[in-house]
């Protein structure tokens, strides 16, 4: 179910419960799709963990009104982020304090403007997020834009992908995948 990559139990009950609030006017959820997990592969992030969930809507009225896929962000403080810090401190408690801010910043932001069309730059589709309790809460749902959205290498190891700026996106693309 997750393409060789592990995402705990208690993570994929709370997709589960997100992807039903993607889509709420689907009647009989449970009849009318179901769906698999396909865990990215991600070595550059520092904070989430990405999970495309592929849709198998079981009729074809509903397959051309909603997606074939969406991505789902899992906040996560990475191995990237202790890798990071040489002090030899152990940071977990900041770590996951800033996740926590970090977390609840970017769903603000797509509360906002997660159904705005900015010119030039290709920004997903907001479905919903989970609430925001503690570190590690707040999974976001958005529209997959790995078919349509590319990115460059500005220095080895940075991407550009339209934009400057402070805005918390999760379009760190790579390999046709939005990443964060």
């Amino acid at each position: 179910m997750e393409n060789g990559m592990n995402i705990a139990l208690e993570e994929k009950a709370r997709v589960d419960s997100l992807i039903r609030k993607c889509f709420p006017d689907v009647d009989d959820f449970e009849q009318s799709v179901s769906y698999t997990l396909a865990v990215q592969p991600n070595r550059k992030s520092f904070w989430s963990r990405i999970v495309r969930v592929f849709l198998h809507w079981n009729n074809e009225k509903l397959s051309s009104r909603y997606p074939k896929s969406i991505f789902v962000k899992i906040p996560h403080v990475s191995e990237n982020v202790g890798n990071s810090d040489k002090s030899g401190v152990d940071n977990s408690a900041a770590d996951a304090e800033t996740l926590l801010i970090l977390t609840k910043f970017e769903i603000l932001w797509y509360e906002r403007f997660g159904a705005d069309t900015i010119p030039y730059f290709p920004m997903p589709k907001f479905y919903a997020a989970e609430t925001v309790t503690e570190s590690g809460t707040g999974i976001i749902a958005m529209e997959d834009l790995s078919e349509r959205v590319k990115a460059m290498d500005l220095i080895p190891g940075g991407k550009a992908n339209g934009c400057s700026g402070w805005i918390p996106l999760p379009l760190h693309v790579e390999k046709g995948s939005v990443l964060g």
